[in-house]
């Protein structure tokens, strides 16, 4: 198939390409497309924070520690806890646990806050309710209580922007008057780098390096134990303490989020671990940006002008590989840009939306063009190829101006024996017309069979080839196989009518291809080697044969299919060289009886190429004996050995070479 480089479909598949882009960026399905690509690229990546450990609170924590459910954890436990993380030099403290009524114990919120207060490193989570002021919703911030909020070294609003899935994809900063919690617990660690954070109110993206639920997490009760860590265990670490939601847990916020990550397990993340993972984010400075809308859309359009115009320039075939590779391509570019760059974009509208509409438009144009050539083809090769070979021509990039190339062919050429007596005296023009067209069916028949290309019919005869116009690796075999079905049409009669054929073949370097003028030619063969496979077919006349092919078909034949049997080394009128021919005897697997005349044959003809007429004579006698009928190539040499002087005008023998004399 052919490239496509016309102007007008080029510029359509651009336009088609470019606008699809633009049209799913601009539809509410870019929301679902947007998240899908936000999320893939996590997937490649695990990357676990060694300096986050997450302390959970759930069911199992209450029931070791003796608490009831449908009450929140006495704060001394919490006391505890900050305590030991005191005492092992934690990093800093974060409570996704809000704390924003007194406790039961009022000297229990002393002892909690004394020991927030002697770490100089917690902080505490600040929630907030949405209220109507106005005809504005307004979000009213609720702190923690007075004494524990004295004691921390900061508080902020622990909110968390999700989207329709749950999914956790935007850092949300807090409100313009309050930070994030998150923000805050940045801030400390950054110290004097805390002005390296930039615009709070700044758009930021997540950088997922792990699920959440991945974190180095242990439960409340196991870091209360003496015994249950090892030494140091918090040490350097940034401990956040929340829950992880299960049901019958008062005073806990039920949060759980989706993330990426969900798309492969569905496990769902606490609250807590998604702020662990917004800290080290801020803290470490590489949270995602996403490319602007409007320098998305020109990389949309770009991208279909570019693709568009590429696919112009591509074969059909090419285009299975091309299109699923720059998919690929854009998709794995896109995973880098997000991973190692922190930018994303919609990347599979490019990738799988513009890529696959483009496809199906290529494809359905190229395939309508090439159905349209097809047709063209189909019509001027029907009438002389097998099916099977014209399907094979109108599927390949074939030429049909006119004109030919040198190609590697046998040549077939057949010839009815009696066909001069039927046309004159045998048969009226009605009957010889109705004999003819079905000696031609039976014999077209088989030669298409053997995937043969039919020439054209001259008068009785046949000129067919194979190798031409499609390659045939097997065109001798093939080519002799269907002129030893040909030769058993003799052996039924067609309309009361015995016919006979004489077949010649022969290969070799022709020209092959549409000969003739602008407005008239037809597909032909011509060359040397096309003579002489006609010169082949006229020479079984003489030896009596009626399938006669030359040394280079016999050298060429990949099976022995057929039994053959030289009959020595001729010369034709116009030639100066000697070239061996052989009689196709018949098929191999078809062939009964005795062929030990065959091999006595070629013992005579051995003698004869020796020049030894007198030893060659009695072996063609012997042959004419063992194969129990007449033998005509045995009585031709006979007769040349016995009495050249009456073949001289037609044949004579020169040591050992035929020389045909006539034409």
């Amino acid at each position: 198939m052919k490239r496509l480089k016309t102007g007008g479909p080029c510029l359509a598949s651009m336009a088609a390409c470019s606008l699809t882009g633009l049209v799913f960026l601009s539809l509410p399905v870019q929301d679902n497309l947007a998240r899908l690509s936000y999320d893939l690229p996590f997937l490649l990546r695990k990357s676990v924070p060694k300096e986050l450990v997450m302390v959970y609170i759930d069911s199992s924590v209450k029931m070791n520690l003796n608490q009831p459910k449908d009450k929140p954890l006495d704060r001394s436990f919490h006391a505890q806890l900050v305590k030991r993380l005191t005492a092992e030099k934690a990093s800093l403290v974060y409570f996704d646990v809000i704390f924003d009524e007194p406790g039961a114990n009022p000297q229990t919120d002393l002892e909690f806050a004394q020991a927030i207060k002697e770490n100089g490193r917690v902080i505490l989570a600040g929630d907030f309710v949405r209220s109507v002021q106005a005809s504005m919703i307004m979000e009213v911030p609720i702190p923690p209580v007075p004494v524990l909020r004295e004691a921390a070294a900061a508080w902020g609003l622990v909110k968390i922007t999700y989207d329709p899935d749950f999914g956790i994809r935007l850092i949300d900063p807090g409100t313009a008057d309050l930070p994030s919690a998150t923000w805050k617990a940045a801030e400390l660690l950054l110290g004097a780098k805390a002005e390296d954070l930039g615009d709070r109110m700044k758009e930021r993206w997540m950088n997922y390096y792990c699920s959440p639920n991945s974190i180095r997490a242990v439960n409340f009760d196991q870091a209360l134990e003496s015994g249950g860590l090892l030494p140091d265990f918090f040490k350097n670490k940034i401990v956040v303490i929340g829950s992880r939601p299960s049901p019958g847990i008062a005073g806990a916020a039920r949060d759980e989020f989706a993330t990426p990550y969900n798309r492969v397990t569905h496990g769902f993340s606490s609250g807590g671990a998604i702020h662990a993972i917004i800290l080290v984010n801020l803290v470490r400075g590489d949270s995602l940006s996403r490319i602007p809308i409007a320098l998305e859309a020109l990389l949309l359009l770009a991208f279909g002008c570019a693709l568009g115009a590429a696919v112009h320039w591509c074969k059909p075939i090419h285009l299975v590989y091309l299109l699923p590779g720059v998919g690929l391509a854009t998709a794995f570019g896109a995973a880098w840009l997000q991973l190692a760059g922190r930018l994303w974009f919609t990347w599979i509208i490019p990738a799988v939306v513009q890529t696959g509409i483009l496809f199906l438009w290529a494809m359905t144009y190229h395939y309508w063009v090439e159905f349209r050539k097809r047709q063209k083809l189909q019509h001027a090769f029907d009438k002389y190829l097998s099916p099977a070979m014209s399907e094979r021509i109108v599927s390949t990039d074939y030429n049909l101006e006119p004109g030919g190339d040198a190609c590697e062919v046998a040549v077939m050429f057949t010839d009815m024996a009696n066909f001069t007596d039927l046309s004159e005296h045998l048969l009226s023009p009605r009957l010889l017309s109705l004999v003819l067209s079905s000696y031609f069916e039976e014999v077209s028949h088989h030669i298409l069979q053997q995937n043969g290309t039919i020439i054209k019919y001259i008068g009785d005869a046949v000129l067919a080839v194979w190798g031409a116009p499609v390659p045939d690796p097997q065109k001798e075999l093939n080519s002799v196989l269907a002129a030893c079905e040909i030769m058993r049409i003799s052996e039924k009669p067609i309309e009361g009518c015995t016919l006979e054929t004489r077949i010649g073949i022969h290969t070799g370097t022709v020209v092959a291809g549409n000969l003739g003028c602008k407005f008239r030619f037809d597909y032909s063969v011509i060359g040397d080697n096309v003579n002489f496979a006609s010169r082949l077919e006229n020479l079984n006349k003489y030896f009596g044969t009626r399938i006669l092919i030359s040394d280079p078909v016999r050298k060429q034949m990949t099976a022995p299919a057929v039994l053959l049997r030289k009959l020595g080394a001729v010369i034709v009128k116009g030639k100066s060289e000697a070239m061996s021919v052989y009689e196709v005897i018949g098929r191999a697997d078809l062939h009964a009886g005795d062929a030990s005349w065959v091999k006595e044959f070629e013992s005579g003809m051995h003698f004869l190429e020796e020049n030894n007429h007198q030893a060659a004579g009695p072996c063609f006698e012997r042959t004419i004996q063992l194969r129990g009928k007449p033998d005509k190539p045995s009585s031709f040499y006979l007769d040349l050995i016995n009495r050249p002087g009456e073949n001289s005008e037609a044949a004579l023998l020169d040591n050992g070479v035929v020389k045909f004399l006539a034409k």
